[in-house]
């Protein structure tokens, strides 16, 4: 279908309509019979074919035929269009290695909820995969993602190659605890993870990605908010609730997407970051890089309610509104490899184990934390080997170590830890020490 211009301009094919304005001496255009009936008939068209062809749009219902009583049926038809390019498995099963494109102009689903509703009609035998690879670019969503197949642990998640690898520690901003510099410092590290991310998914509203249990990968992606902890969730940016991870892990079994999964996730910007949660445990969120939260309002990484979360390449929080390690009721939270843990310029604690929980860690730093460095409370212990900013501009505001009512400070290879609350190797605090 071709623009038809207004009658009274024969000689203009783009000219615009305008409104008549009588008290102005403005006569409005006259509009052609063709403007109204052939946009009518074009979308009836693919109204009718849709029907006509037994599609179904994205929730899975029948796309009906013409009919003033339903004003989406355009939006309808076209999801069915889109649903009928996908060629399904021959049964109910998916028992192979299959990939689906999430987003862009050539993708299978528009977007990751379309995905899993599509997925949630199949079963994934033990030699089925599927990967749902996310295209380059910016992909907002305003609502949650929640990923809760039977069979998750066969089900991965990648964004597009990494534009540049993740980068380390020292090339973050990271200059102050305080509100206003956290803020500008996670303008500058967003700005910069955009440079290293070529596929960002970004939640408003305080919605957030969540997965129920075990997955088999997620990697190649920035996450990040608007800043708002609300309406719709509290905004967990990326959460894992409940049961086990799976732990495939590409250990031969499987065929790793083209780009690989090695490249880390970022949390940048929501309420909290990275959490793992009743129950759940997980081994770098399912990641193959470091991960990095920052600029969250509340705490950078989060393990609560009998939960582990295992971070194997490397974890940097960085300008959090509260702790950036925050390990919560009898939960276990680990750091290693890669450049270790890099905790800083968050407003409460570098880290914070508490309420019967564990934390361990063997390289990097805590350090112009808002509080302690590390802070150990209520029959808890924190084992780490860091340095903790002693002394000029790197120093904690409270100090380096603190442990607090029946805690234990285990400090190994790091002269870097003072003042402690109780004094080095003194009992205090509630039945507290601090040791090396």
């Amino acid at each position: 279908m071709q623009y038809n211009q207004p009658l009274d301009q024969p000689t203009l094919p783009n000219a615009p309509y305008i409104d008549g304005n009588a008290n102005a001496g403005i006569q409005g255009s006259i509009v052609p019979a063709a403007s109204i009936e052939y946009d009518q008939r074009e979308t009836v068209e693919v109204i009718f074919r849709a029907n006509s062809r037994g599609y179904s749009d994205f929730s899975g219902a029948s796309c009906a035929p013409p009919a003033n009583t339903d004003l989406m049926q355009l939006r309808k038809a076209i999801e069915g269009f889109i649903r009928s390019q996908i060629v399904p498995p021959a049964s109910d099963l998916i028992d192979s290695q299959v990939t689906f494109h999430v987003h862009g102009a050539t993708a299978d689903f528009p977007d990751l909820n379309a995905a899993f509703e599509y997925l949630t009609k199949f079963k994934i035998t033990h030699r089925g995969f599927v990967t749902l690879q996310i295209a380059a670019g910016q992909w907002t969503y305003p609502v949650m993602t929640q990923f809760d197949h039977p069979s998750n642990g066969h089900i991965g998640i990648v964004g597009a190659a990494m534009l540049q690898p993740m980068p380390p520690p020292s090339s973050f901003a990271q200059n102050s605890s305080q509100a206003a510099q956290r803020y500008a410092d996670t303008q500058s590290n967003l700005a910069m993870l955009r440079a290293c991310f070529a596929t960002e998914l970004h939640y408003t509203q305080g919605a957030a990605l969540t997965v129920m249990g075990t997955f088999g990968f997620l990697d190649g992606l920035l996450v990040s908010g608007d800043g708002s902890t609300g309406p719709v969730s509290d905004a967990q940016l990326i959460s894992c609730c409940g049961a086990y991870d799976s732990s495939i892990y590409w250990t031969g079994t499987f065929t790793p997407p083209p780009q690989g999964t090695s490249s880390g996730l970022a949390a940048v910007q929501g309420g909290w970051g990275f959490t793992a949660i009743g129950g759940a445990e997980t081994t770098n969120f399912w990641s193959g890089g470091p991960l990095v939260a920052c600029g969250n309002h509340w705490s950078g990484f989060i393990g609560n309610s009998r939960s582990a979360i295992w971070m194997n390449s490397g974890a940097y929080a960085f300008g959090n509104g509260q702790e950036g390690f925050d390990n919560l009721s009898t939960s276990a939270m680990s750091v290693s490899g890669g450049n270790g843990l890099a905790a800083s310029c968050n407003a409460g604690h570098g880290i914070l184990s508490a309420s019967g929980s564990g934390f361990q860690t063997n390289a990097g730093y805590s350090w112009k934390n808002g509080a302690w460095g590390a802070y150990a409370q209520q029959s808890s212990f924190i084992n780490c080997s860091l340095d903790f900013g002693v002394g000029g501009a790197n120093a904690n505001a409270s100090g380096s170590l603190m442990a607090n009512v029946d805690a234990t400070m285990i400090i190994t290879g790091s002269a870097h830890y003072s003042p402690t609350s109780p004094p080095f190797g003194t009992t205090g605090n509630t039945n507290s020490i601090v040791v090396g």
